[in-house]
């Protein structure tokens, strides 16, 4: 399969497998927003960060005729993934233990992680690449390990069910 990536993600992954460890902060704005939009603004830094361990661990395994484009968000996919499923398993923090003082996010973003929050995992995941991120379906099916067909399934049910739970969003 041809490699369709960015030609200098390629030559980053490229000085990476050569051992230049600089290059990980040079991934890291492109991973950071990938990452908030999964797991949120307060898991999203150390998710980032564990996505470039995971990265740096495998550098000799990397093969640069396959994209690295897809490698990189697949290994901060399963982060992600990972992540939520540690959420799940701790119980979250009272509300009375946050104190007063400034909202988080505006009402604008409030709707939109409201909005996330009514998908299940795989739904949440395919609509956020593809919706938000604007990755194609093939690409997504790499990153996740299914189908584009899959991909295409899983965006036409969020979708549906994102008219169901915020109707109001059809006119904006």
């Amino acid at each position: 399969m041809p490699d369709d990536s960015d030609p200098q993600l390629k030559n980053l992954f490229g000085r990476l497998k050569e051992g230049d460890d600089t290059v990980l902060a040079l991934l890291w704005p492109m991973l950071y927003p990938f990452c908030e939009k999964r797991v949120g603004n307060g898991s999203a830094q150390d998710v980032v960060q564990e996505t470039l361990m995971k990265i740096s661990n495998m550098r000799e395994r990397i093969d640069l005729n396959r994209s690295p484009k897809c490698l990189m968000f697949k290994i901060a996919t399963n982060s992600c993934k990972d992540e939520l499923r540690r959420r799940d398993r701790r119980p979250e923090e009272p509300l009375e233990d946050l104190g007063r003082g400034e909202p988080a996010c505006s009402p604008a973003e409030l709707t939109s992680y409201q909005i996330l929050d009514v998908l299940d995992a795989d739904l949440r995941e395919a609509f956020v690449l593809v919706k938000l991120e604007g990755f194609s379906l093939e690409e997504v099916g790499k990153m996740v390990g299914c189908d584009h067909s899959t991909v295409h399934r899983r965006v036409k049910k969020a979708c549906t069910i994102v008219r169901l739970h915020f109707p109001e969003g059809k006119n904006r």
